[in-house]
């Protein structure tokens, strides 16, 4: 059986379960199919400049120890913005076939500090890598297509695949009336479903204003915004609801399990994805996959999925006013045609589960 290290920035913890999630997803589907799998990784988000300095230095040292001194098949990396230098040493040293996984934000960075050292100290080591690399996995067409363009990745070597894709066992659609008793939620009332960070690019502010626009105009009759997330902005969240007087159309719970995602997803009629930068976006195929259709920001990487009229519909990324129109263009849909949406959608779903992506990724691997 082949050996293969996991490198990785991002790794779920007890403490914090999502963060990384896809990673572990990742691993355990390499396990399952064969491989043995070892890692060298963060686990959990840093708190403070400190910890994060003192969390990857003894990370650094983990993977350097570990690709140096064990005889490993495969080296496979995810986020290379955050690995490039442990990796690129040991391929100095070491032969294995590598493996790199990039995931959006690791290969286009934004803004200030973090964009200037990218740009003049991270960017050639990067493209040194890719270009180097045996295999480059990416989660979506349009990342295929950044990866050939800007960085110069032969196009033979990129690998589309769903960042471990979903298990079908944990989402799938619970009984709408039973989940909303749970959650105190009225059964007669129409439930727009938000799950996500509260954070900027994310878009959460678009639908609260759509919220907003919707209690104002009446048009989606009586209805419930059903938010679940925290994140760096949510005082800026709540702030914001209580402005516009939305404390009783938005219900909020912050902390949750990711065991019970699927309760939230199955409460709702509609699933809305705001966000405004995104490589695929699993939550969108989570909430298919619990029945709920989804109303998306027209971005290129939601097209992976979102097929308009058919499994949801696209709205202006960064637009309260069509958000709020293609919320009311669903409720005033009838009743057989949201069924057939939500059976779309539960179809689109079921090409992303993640055995079945383990299997054809882990194929994919073991050709090298």
């Amino acid at each position: 059986m082949r050996k293969v290290l996991i490198v990785s920035s991002l790794y779920p913890t007890a403490a914090n379960p999502g963060y990384g999630i896809f990673v572990k997803n990742c691993e355990d589907g390499l396990a399952e199919n064969g491989f043995v799998t070892d890692h060298a990784v963060i686990g959990g988000s840093p708190s403070g400049w400190l910890h994060k300095l003192f969390l990857y230095a003894f990370f650094y040292a983990r993977a350097l120890y570990k690709g140096l001194f064990n005889d490993y098949d495969i080296l496979y990396g995810h986020f290379v913005s955050h690995i490039c230098l442990p990796l690129y040493l040991i391929a100095l040293v070491r032969k294995p076939a590598m493996v790199i996984n990039i995931h959006g934000s690791d290969i286009l960075v934004e803004g200030g500090i973090r964009r200037f050292i990218y740009s003049y100290f991270l960017a050639p080591l990067i493209k040194k890598i890719l270009r180097g690399a045996s295999l480059v996995i990416t989660p979506s067409r349009q990342y295929r297509k950044i990866l050939a363009s800007k960085f110069g990745v032969d196009g033979a070597k990129i690998f589309v695949s769903p960042s471990g894709g979903i298990d079908a066992q944990k989402f799938r659609a619970l009984d709408k009336n039973e989940c909303r008793r749970k959650l105190g939620l009225d059964e007669k009332e129409f439930v727009i479903g938000y799950v996500s960070r509260i954070e900027k690019n994310k878009g959460w502010q678009v639908l609260v204003e759509a919220v907003s626009d919707l209690k104002k105009t009446g048009a989606a009759g009586n209805f419930k915004a059903l938010v679940v997330g925290k994140g760096s902005e949510v005082n800026k969240f709540k702030e914001k609801v209580s402005a516009l007087g939305l404390e009783k159309e938005i219900m909020h719970i912050e902390n949750t399990m990711r065991d019970e995602l699927s309760t939230f997803y199955s409460a709702s009629d509609i699933f809305i994805f705001p966000t405004l930068k995104e490589s695929l976006g699993l939550v969108g195929i989570e909430a298919m996959a619990c029945g709920a259709p989804v109303i998306g920001s027209r971005i290129e990487a939601l097209g992976e999925y979102l097929i308009d009229g058919v499994t949801g519909f696209f709205f202006d990324a960064g637009s309260p006013s069509d958000l709020s129109e293609k919320i009311t263009l669903y409720y005033k849909l009838s009743v057989e045609k949201k069924r057939k949406m939500s059976d779309n959608a539960l179809k689109m779903s079921a090409s992303f589960d993640s055995k079945s992506t383990a299997k054809k990724l882990s194929k994919k691997i073991s050709a090298l």
